[in-house]
């Protein structure tokens, strides 16, 4: 729009109209602007308008479509060129997407949905385009989504839910599997194309997912797989690290052995009991008393002298070479029946501060006196008083038993849980604690997470509900790595860890496709002429283009040779057409022949004699008043067999 100002100009100079006003020329003086003009020409041009409204094609003022206010988002002057989202521009007036929930449209088709939605399309089997911007986390929109039941994964090509392979849970394709059926795991956790095998030696309802938390005796947890411990170990923390002997064998800094002169061992302490004329040293072996002792509790300390031998303890305590029985509870006691080295099963040692008082009192020495009683709730199993064995919610350290951290259900030390916590919350129905596959091996010293931990926010994306191994299974859009569900590259609709690397398994079915290189996403209209894709690549080309068996590129078609081969079709169709019809009419004029070799036809035009029947023919001839005799037939055959009359006179 090109606008002229018109000044006007006197003989003795120009002159300066007031604003809203403009020089008539042919009056000689200022006159009024039309209404809304700011400034303008003539009393019809505006140039240029009051606030709130704007120059026409007219050059008027006008006011904005009222409409318009709310759904415009960049204006030019009076005109919208630019709509907001979930609408579109139609002759500069915006017009609400036909596609529920799309963001970014056309008149008639949707480029982007809202947030929150994933653009849908269908082709029907009449060939019409459908759109739709679906919720894909409504289940009822599962199979549009790609999501399918556990034991099916969705087909991209057929738009359905299709069985896994055999024992497989959780797939995305036909041959591959990420999550086992019951008590099978994956033989290869690297490979998804490996095959579903049975979890040996892990112990019945500790699987989760591919991995086992808790074996039977003789094996521990590596990597999710039982592993055996060493010979002669019942429970092990790595193959060189065992903490529990099979009853035959003493546990000696890690190791099971087979100790000289010891009577009796416990899988935890080592031998607690040697054979008589020898004692327990520091180091756990046994060693031999001094010659006259036939009992002792060090080198220097005798309990009881041999037979042949009289004397004093250190302590001047006189022995006697006759046994007496020890207290009921006692196994062992030491010059007393009350005073105990040893207990029976059930019982634990605890030192008998009266009895210390009384043999200070006594003999002015202090000396370590103990009494057996029962052994306490926490634990489970003793041997010659001291705890061996502690329930679930404690662990063993040395001879006491300590509670374990509340995130566990058993542990082996105070940072290191063997299984978590159970516990699950009653309105969502998760596990309140958890820890990765990776972590649950006993040579990984660590504790289970809380799942409420805003931290781990990879829980967030489970689809199933969280065990305490995590996520078994992700939303579409993630993968699961460790009991984490991990974003997939933005690049990817659907990916897959393999050998630590994540790859696309699914790209956008309708504007993407799968390359099969280096399985990544690569937009449609990177295939030259391409105008509509699915996963595996393009499916349809612009006129005059097809697409290629490998669906990555659209080749050219030779309208020279189709023509050609239209023609051809053509001639040879007339060809069979003209074949067909000779030999209908061949053998019609067969069927004729062999008649007319049966039937003589001969023309009666002429050459009859007419006879009165009954009469004197010779004398009377027959006179008629007509030449020809037609019988209703003339120019046409009469069929024989057949009575034809005809009256004359």
């Amino acid at each position: 729009m090109i606008l002229f100002l018109i000044f006007a100009s006197l003989s003795n100079g120009s002159f300066q109209c007031e604003t809203n006003e403009y020089w008539n020329q042919n009056k000689g003086t200022c006159e009024a602007c039309s209404q809304n003009c700011l400034t303008c020409w003539s009393n019809t041009k505006c140039t240029t308008c009051v606030k709130g409204y704007y120059l026409n094609e007219n050059y008027g003022c006008a006011q904005r479509e009222a409409g318009l206010q709310e759904v415009c988002k960049t204006w030019d002057g009076l005109y919208c060129i630019e709509c907001k989202e979930g609408y579109y521009i139609e002759q500069m007036k915006c017009d609400s997407c036909k596609v529920e929930h799309c963001e970014r449209c056309t008149k008639d088709k949707c480029f982007k949905c809202k947030e929150g939605y994933t653009l849908y399309e269908i082709t029907t089997s009449e060939g019409i385009e459908k759109q739709e911007c679906i919720d894909c986390t409504n289940e009822e929109n599962d199979s549009k989504c790609g999501r399918c039941p556990l034991g099916k994964y969705f087909d991209i090509e057929t738009l359905s839910c299709k069985e896994c392979k055999e024992d497989c849970e959780r797939c995305t394709t036909k041959d591959n599997c990420y999550l086992c059926k019951g008590d099978k795991a994956l033989k290869d956790p690297s490979n998804p194309n490996s095959e579903c095998v049975s979890i040996l030696h892990c112990k019945t309802g500790n699987y989760y997912g591919n991995y086992c938390e808790l074996c039977e005796e003789n094996y521990f947890v590596q990597n999710g797989k039982c592993i055996k411990c060493s010979d002669g170990c019942k429970r092990c923390i790595n193959e060189k690290e065992c903490i529990e002997c099979n009853n035959t064998l003493t546990l000696i800094n890690g190791e099971c052995r087979n100790d000289i002169n010891c009577l009796r061992s416990s899988n935890v302490m080592g031998c607690i009991e040697c054979k008589e004329g020898y004692y327990l040293g520091n180091e756990g072996k046994c060693k031999q008393c001094p010659d006259q002792c036939k009992l002792c509790k060090s080198d220097s300390y005798c309990f009881r002298i041999l037979s042949t031998y009289s004397g004093t303890s250190k302590t001047g305590i006189k022995y006697e070479p006759t046994c007496k029985m020890c207290n009921i509870t006692c196994r062992i006691c030491d010059n007393n029946p009350n005073w105990c080295t040893g207990c029976n099963a059930g019982y634990s040692l605890e030192k008998d501060t009266e009895a210390m008082i009384k043999y200070f009192e006594d003999f002015g020495v202090h000396n370590d006196i103990y009494k057996c009683v029962q052994m306490p709730s926490i634990c489970k199993k003793t041997e010659m008083g001291y705890c061996v064995q502690c329930d679930d919610k404690h662990f063993l350290q040395g001879v006491d038993c300590k509670v374990c951290d509340e995130s566990c259900d058993t542990c082996l030390s105070d940072s290191s849980c063997q299984t978590c916590n159970s516990t699950i919350d009653p309105n969502t129905n998760n596990a309140l604690w958890w820890r990765r596959p990776s972590e649950s091996s006993l040579d990984t010293q660590s504790l289970c997470y809380s799942t409420s931990n805003t931290t781990y926010s990879s829980l967030l994306n489970c689809s199933d509900k969280i065990t305490t191994s995590g996520c078994t299974s992700c939303y579409s859009h993630f993968y699961l790595k460790d009991g984490e569900c991990h974003p997939c590259p933005t690049e990817c609709y659907e990916c897959e860890l393999k050998n630590n690397i994540t790859t696309c398994t699914k790209c956008n079915p309708n504007t993407q496709y799968l390359s099969k290189e280096d399985n990544k996403c690569l937009e449609c209209n990177t295939i030259e002429y391409c105008i509509k894709c699915n996963g595996k690549g393009c499916s349809k080309c612009r006129d005059g283009y097809s697409v290629t068996s490998d669906r990555l590129s659209c080749k050219k078609l030779n309208l020279g040779l189709i023509i050609s081969l239209i023609i051809v079709g053509l001639l040879f169709i007339v060809i069979i057409i003209s074949i067909i019809i000779f030999l209908i009419w061949r053998k019609r004029r067969k069927i004729i022949k062999e008649r007319e070799k049966e039937i003589k036809p001969f023309k009666v035009s002429g050459g009859v004699e007419m006879a009165l029947l009954s009469a004197d023919n010779a004398n009377f001839p027959l006179k008629t008043d007509k030449w020809k005799l037609t019988f209703g037939h003339a120019g046409s055959k009469v069929s024989v067999d057949n009575l034809y009359e005809e009256t004359i006179k």
